[in-house]
């Protein structure tokens, strides 16, 4: 047979699907699933979050079939990759970024 296509995350740094929810992150009416860390990749609102009871072990797009349930949407914030910008040495600096859900208290490091 064909080998699976694998269903990657959209942001590297993230499990897609994420892996079981630990015990600890299970209560009554909650439970919390650990995607991890996206650390790259541009930010979106066009994602459906979906959920499945029981399915197989795996991340093939055959699989993601199993999700049947939508559970909404889902908003990757952050600013927008592959932007560019420059000052001039000796003058003011500012500088503007454009993304999906920018707030007051993100910063900016030079590296």
């Amino acid at each position: 047979g064909e080998e699976a296509t694998t269903l990657d995350a959209p942001w590297v740094g993230m499990n897609n699907p994420c892996p079981p929810p630990a015990l600890e992150d299970i209560a009554d009416e909650l439970i919390t699933y650990d995607f991890d860390t996206g650390v790259a990749n541009s930010p979106s609102i066009s994602y459906k979050l979906c959920w499945a009871y029981s399915p197989a072990a795996g991340k093939s797009i055959e699989k993601s079939a199993e999700y049947r349930v939508t559970v909404g949407t889902f908003t990757m914030n952050g600013p927008y990759q592959g932007q560019h910008a420059s000052c001039n040495l000796g003058a003011p600096c500012t500088i503007e970024i454009t993304g999906i859900g920018l707030a007051p208290t993100n910063r900016l490091l030079l590296i």
